[in-house]
């Protein structure tokens, strides 16, 4: 359960950062279904 400002929590893998930057660029941030979005990045090995 999310709870508080955000209404979606989305867990996505990328292979690498420019597929990140497709899937926010091109298809969030895109939609008209997306209001607005704070991206967090988590990087391991």
């Amino acid at each position: 359960m999310v709870s508080g400002e955000s209404d979606f929590l989305l867990h996505y893998v990328a292979s690498d950062l420019g597929a990140f930057q497709c899937l926010v660029l091109e298809e969030l941030t895109s939609s008209s279904n997306v209001d607005a979005m704070r991206p967090a990045l988590t990087i391991a090995d």
